[in-house]
């Protein structure tokens, strides 16, 4: 591979357009297919047997350089209708040695479950942080769609490719 992608130059985030300001960090969540454990006449032991299309609860954690500032932005039970993280990715050239920017970005869709107010102390940055229920989840690396999920609306693509078209089917949708 002639593309490596070497460091987080820096990002910010959006709210509708709009920069939600002091975010350190972001924690983006993890997908895990819901799984059901197999077992029965036929099969040694048991496995688990992950259905296709369905996955397990999103949290995406957004960590504020204020104890504060989340809370004042976004509040608990709040639908986020569209987060959008705008990466500037060093990308390197191991052909060419050379460098570039990659422009990444990820939408994150959802209801805003938890704040946590974090940490006060004197002479000390404070800090506190937002968790997103996340129902909505795109990710694409230099304008090329890596990753889209939309759990309520059915659709889940993956590199561009629809992935629920036969389950949609069956259920006549």
């Amino acid at each position: 591979m002639s593309q490596r992608p070497e460091v987080v130059v820096n990002f910010n985030v959006f709210s509708v357009g709009s920069p939600i300001g002091t975010v350190s960090s972001v924690v983006l969540p993890d997908l895990e297919p819901i799984a059901v454990e197999m077992r029965g006449a036929g099969i040694m032991g048991s496995y688990n047997a992950m259905v296709d299309g369905h996955f397990g609860s999103m949290i995406t954690t957004l960590n504020f350089f204020s104890a504060f500032e989340g809370a004042k932005r976004l509040r608990v039970g709040q639908y986020v209708s569209a987060l959008d993280l705008r990466i500037a990715e060093q990308i390197h050239n191991t052909i060419t040695n050379t460098k570039s920017i990659r422009a990444d970005k990820v939408l994150i869709g959802g209801t805003v479950a938890k704040t946590t107010f974090g940490t006060v102390a004197p002479i000390e940055q404070s800090s506190g942080a937002i968790d997103i229920e996340t129902t909505v989840l795109g990710i694409w690396l230099g304008g090329e769609e890596l990753l889209f999920m939309d759990k309520i609306n059915y659709i889940y693509r993956s590199l561009g490719t629809g992935l629920m078209g036969d389950i949609l089917r069956a259920i006549g949708m």
